[in-house]
């Protein structure tokens, strides 16, 4: 399954992640890209950054996305 996050431009960045149920997404903005982990409901956790090139890192930052929202924050 594909889901989008935003870079600090809100620019769209693709990530794949398994196709199963998601139990809690963790978002942190660092230097306003999108990163943080998706924990799913068998337990497995992985991890996201919008950016492959931040030279500095500022905390703008976090929450998480739980029941209901998941769906709408991945759409």
């Amino acid at each position: 399954m594909k889901i989008t996050i935003y870079d600090y431009s809100n620019k769209h960045v693709y990530i794949d992640i398994p196709d199963k149920e998601i139990k809690e997404i963790w978002v942190n903005v660092q230097s306003g890209d999108e990163t943080g982990i998706i924990t799913f409901q068998d337990g497995e956790k992985i991890s996201f950054d919008a950016s492959d090139c931040r030279f500095i890192s500022y905390d703008d930052g976090s929450y998480v996305v739980t029941g209901d929202n998941i769906q709408k924050w991945i759409d």
